[in-house]
């Protein structure tokens, strides 16, 4: 039976495994209800480094204002990036479609 798509892998996993209970539903970032489910998601901090990248700091001008290291600064940004559902694409630079998403609140 071969796995092509979500469904199958859920009806397959759940055949084998009744006593287990799967929950695979994300909010689809793509959407208004998505996206603004995501945002929700945001720790405070997130949402911190979130508005100073809106005021146009660099990582560095944000570990400056918050008193955060540069490695704590890049993890925060990518799980902002992750819970927003914005991959890394050569077409787009995330830290606007971060700032976007985050503005539309």
């Amino acid at each position: 039976m071969p796995l092509d798509n979500a469904d199958t892998l859920l009806a397959s996993v759940r055949a084998l495994r009744p006593d287990v209970l799967i929950d695979i539903r994300m909010p689809p970032t793509d959407t208004d209800e998505g996206l603004r489910a995501a945002r929700e998601e945001l720790t405070p901090r997130e949402r911190e480094i979130l508005a100073l990248m809106a005021e146009g700091r660099s990582n560095q001008g944000i570990c400056k204002a918050l008193w955060l290291s540069p490695k704590t600064v890049e993890t925060h940004i990518r799980g902002a990036f992750m819970k927003l559902g914005i991959a890394a694409a050569p077409e787009d630079n995330r830290r606007v479609l971060a700032v976007l998403a985050y503005l539309e609140r």
